[in-house]
């Protein structure tokens, strides 16, 4: 079970004129986990990768509907076997050609790598079949997924894996410790960029990445915790973006083991947890208290059903403890991340928020 916590909202930070014309210098607190395609899991790492390798589909911008990106049309009649059918003139950094072979190495390597749980088949030069070990409506989501790019068969094995060669905008020029560069692609079959190169520069700390946004040195963050975020506000020359995310910090529950294999106990905790002082103390005041496993942009109608069942009320969540036979309590483990997320920038403090709560 999870106890849905809170939604983070997405804060970027940008001073008012770009640094430089033809170059976006973009400041992080982190280096990439990995920049191998099919295995950049990490937010920086799948970033950059999104700016290099592309997906058969992507989100239409605005929505969470797919749209063509290297497939331009597909079709499936029990959503177990699915055809795609593939854009043409599209070329990989290194020249070689965008073809069905090359989806079908990569769903291959996938397979291996991630366990995608399909097989691929050649069908035309530009046509390529999917066959999934059982069928799944949300094909086109899990396609959508930056680890699920399209790489040049040539970077699909070897010492050269780790770095990426695809189809999109900006190509890889260098990953050096503390600083990615990318190259506009002008053979992009979407279009020469506006900007010749991105950067990705890391910093020590918040506070250097703070004077660099200052000081235009950096064109634009989303590496900015939101307790920095009104000490930027009130400079004039720091433009501020900020929307709900899709992001939801959670307390998971194994239901198998007592007493949470009791529905009771799982209904007091929900109701011990005051998550509107969550969102002030760890956010900021930058989100918004969840009420569903869902976000409301993918699920609204799941917020408003469960909006009354999560209301703090303390006397009932004892009440509830005592119908489960723990009237007097339980001990138990919080397991916690301590690495900080733009989404969560403080997971040890929320931990300790709600074990505090829960031994109210």
């Amino acid at each position: 079970m999870i106890v849905a916590l809170i939604l983070a909202a997405v804060v970027q930070v940008a001073p008012l004129a770009p640094a430089s014309q033809s170059t976006l210098v973009v400041g992080t607190l982190s280096e990439p986990v990995s920049l191998a395609p099919h295995r950049a899991t990490d937010i920086l790492g799948a970033e950059i990768v999104n700016n290099v390798c592309e997906t058969l589909v992507r989100v239409r911008p605005g929505s969470l509907r797919p749209e063509g990106a290297l497939a331009i049309t597909w079709a499936t009649r029990d959503q177990r076997t699915w055809t795609f059918t593939l854009r043409r003139g599209v070329v990989f950094h290194d020249g070689m050609p965008f073809d069905a072979d090359a989806v079908v190495g990569n769903l291959e390597h996938l397979r291996e790598e991630r366990g995608f749980a399909g097989r691929a088949r050649r069908i035309g030069p530009y046509v390529v079949q999917i066959r999934l070990d059982r069928a799944n409506a949300a094909l086109l989501s899990t396609l959508s997924q930056p680890f699920f790019a399209i790489q040049s068969p040539r970077r699909l094995e070897g010492a050269e894996s780790e770095l990426p060669v695809g189809t999109g905008p900006f190509g890889l020029v260098s990953w050096n410790p503390g600083r990615v560069v990318l190259e506009a692609f002008q053979d992009y079959w979407g279009g020469a960029p506006r900007l010749s190169h991105v950067v990705f520069q890391r910093f020590a700390d918040e506070e250097a990445l703070a004077r660099a946004l200052l000081s235009g040195e950096v064109d634009v963050s989303s590496a900015i915790d939101q307790g920095r975020v009104d000490e930027l506000r009130s400079r004039e020359e720091i433009t501020l973006d900020s929307q709900s995310g899709l992001n939801l910090g959670y307390l998971a529950l194994n239901n198998e083991r007592p007493p949470f294999d009791d529905r009771r106990t799982r209904l007091a905790l929900s109701r011990a947890l005051n998550r509107s002082v969550i969102v002030d103390d760890v956010l900021k005041g930058y989100g918004e208290p969840a009420l569903a496993p869902l976000p409301p942009a993918l699920c609204p109608q799941a917020s408003r059903a469960r909006a009354r069942t999560l209301v703090l009320d303390q006397d009932r969540a004892r009440r509830l403890l005592d119908r489960a036979g723990v009237e007097d309590g339980f001990e138990t483990t919080l397991t916690v991340s301590t690495v900080p997320r733009p989404y969560l920038p403080e997971p040890v403090r929320l931990a300790e928020i709600v074990r505090d709560a829960l031994a109210a």
